[in-house]
């Protein structure tokens, strides 16, 4: 799809959608054993989705959506964007510190 400016945006990357949870996390002050306990997954499984290992399924999608106000269709389409990305072989983003000289 076309960005405003007519240019399409087509990153070579992908970004896993548990980096975006995470940011909902940290301004609820949340943990992952917390948001677990909610969602009816254990924390090891909170933090494989996190990091991108684990989907976003339906049910836990629906609890996201519930807990954050962000409707789970929102959810389940970074998780289908950021899988389809894998496929075809886009790589998540590294911030490594680069050294400034």
């Amino acid at each position: 799809m076309p960005a405003k400016g007519g240019y399409p945006y087509e990153p070579d990357y992908v970004v896993p959608p548990g980096w975006i949870l995470e940011d909902y996390l940290e301004a609820r002050g949340m943990t992952a054993a917390e948001l677990g306990k909610l969602c009816r997954i254990t924390a090891k499984e909170v933090k494989q989705i996190l990091v991108g290992e684990a989907p976003i399924e339906n049910e836990t999608a629906k609890l996201l959506g519930t807990i954050f106000e962000l409707d789970a269709k929102i959810w389940l389409r970074m998780e289908a964007s950021y899988r389809e990305g894998l496929k075809q072989g886009k790589k998540i983003p590294s911030f490594e510190e680069e050294t400034v000289t």
